[in-house]
């Protein structure tokens, strides 16, 4: 049986029923912490992930979200932060990735898009990992600069995708690394 890391969550939404839900969907090696006002956020928690609420209150005019979102990303940059909102506008996605944000859910939250995508944080998490302990038998991902941060999101996004890969580049750029990271991330997949 392989022990899987653990991973703490930081769930900020007004609505009681989202929080509950996160937590019952949530695999066990997720821990969460379930803040319904952002002023009670502690500067000094860490979290891998952040899944925040746009409209913090009842005033659906202003979207505080945004502003949390730039504040946690200062605090804690390596937290990947998810934007949830019922509110579909153009504006508002754009402000909530420039703010920080790696992804934006619509509400109502779909359970199948919630697992998938604490499933590519986990895997970003194991690749940052592999590249600052290394491991017995495990490829090791060198580099960081914003090149080869955006190759490992990318790596990390395709976790559990369905379907063929085809890697292409020169010769010698890492074609094969990047192969066998991904199969790291599923063991249970041919290579």
């Amino acid at each position: 049986m392989t022990l899987k890391a653990q991973f703490h969550l930081l769930v900020v939404d007004d609505d009681p029923l989202i929080i509950e839900s996160l937590k019952l969907l949530l695999p066990d090696h997720w821990r969460i912490t379930a803040l319904q006002n952002p002023k009670h956020l502690e500067s000094r928690m860490i979290f891998h992930a952040a899944f925040v609420d746009m409209h913090l209150t009842k005033n659906l005019d202003f979207a505080e979200g945004p502003d949390l979102i730039q504040k946690i990303s200062a605090e804690n940059p390596q937290t990947e932060i998810v934007a949830m909102s019922g509110d579909l506008s153009m504006a508002l996605m754009e402000q909530c990735l420039k703010a920080g944000a790696r992804k934006f859910v619509a509400k109502p939250l779909s359970m199948d898009e919630i697992l998938s995508c604490l499933e590519k944080i986990e895997a970003l998490w194991m690749l940052r990992t592999l590249e600052s302990r290394g491991g017995q038998g495990q490829i090791r991902w060198i580099g960081s600069s914003t090149t080869s941060l955006r190759i490992k999101e990318t790596l990390a996004t395709l976790r559990c995708e369905n379907g063929h890969l085809l890697i292409e580049g020169e010769t010698g750029t890492g074609k094969e690394i990047a192969f066998r990271i991904l199969n790291q991330q599923e063991v249970n997949r041919p290579f």
